[in-house]
């Protein structure tokens, strides 16, 4: 893995090289800050979307709630990704369960609307 940080990522500030190394080391929170921090900024560079998309995406597989919220708003909202109901559900319903209170309310939603999965007034 130091060999990516050499190579893909040498360009970067010292502070961000320090929060990859966290964030390979398996660090949750570093690997979302990593997200926002690519995602944010990908107008400076063409691959920082990519480069967001995949921290966040690293911190969501491995159940940090706010990186799923997020994940789930950037598929509802087509930034990054085309709109997927299906992907909104999935990251909703996974931060949910880990007591996310927005993304419980927006599951609510889901269900009462049929959007990305079954309708269902009882769980709504």
């Amino acid at each position: 893995m130091k060999e990516l940080v050499n190579q893909y990522y040498n360009d970067e500030p010292e502070e961000i090289k320090i929060l990859i190394k966290q964030a390979e080391d398996g660090n949750l929170e570093s690997q979302y800050n990593l997200g926002k921090y690519f995602y944010k900024n990908y107008s400076l560079r063409k691959d920082y979307l990519k480069k967001g998309i995949y921290w966040y995406t690293k911190a969501a597989e491995n159940d940090y709630p706010k990186a799923q919220y997020d994940l789930a708003t950037f598929h509802k909202m087509g930034y990054g990704f085309e709109i997927n109901y299906k992907k909104v559900f999935y990251w909703l319903e996974r931060a949910a369960n880990l007591n996310h209170l927005e993304a419980q309310c927006e599951l609510a939603f889901l269900y009462e609307s049929g959007l990305g999965t079954k309708q269902d007034y009882t769980k709504a």
